[in-house]
């Protein structure tokens, strides 16, 4: 269990305990859900992997496929997939996934607001 219960309140296991501060110093408190999900196997047999490989490499698959179909930004799908978003970034590329999928007439406009942004800040 993440918490044990004393006679005191609850306490954080120690494995969440270093995490948890790292987060509360830079502002922040994450929570997370934890999901299930059956699979055969055979399945993991196949892939010769562990469930525990599995699940890290469904997140990352995960990760790449929302971030690719625009319903996860780079930041939010980093989260996802448990790294940081210039590793994330990076994976993409090994996925075969543009970092940008805007027109070209978009990707001007977006260059030119944030030249105007650079050039406010100044």
């Amino acid at each position: 269990s993440l918490f044990t219960h004393h006679s005191s309140p609850f306490t954080l296991h120690p494995s969440l305990s270093q995490h948890l501060a790292f987060s509360i110093i830079l502002g922040y408190i994450r929570t997370m859900s934890t999901l299930t999900i059956e699979c055969p196997d055979s399945v993991l047999r196949s892939l010769h992997e562990t469930g525990e490989r599995f699940a890290d490499n469904l997140r990352i698959l995960a990760a790449v496929k929302l971030y690719e179909m625009g319903k996860l930004s780079s930041g939010r799908a980093s989260e996802l997939a448990g790294m940081s978003r210039l590793l994330f970034l990076h994976k993409l590329a090994e996925y075969d996934v543009p970092l940008y999928t805007g027109s070209a007439g978009e990707l001007s406009a977006d260059l030119d607001a944030a030249r105007m942004a650079s050039h406010d800040r100044q």
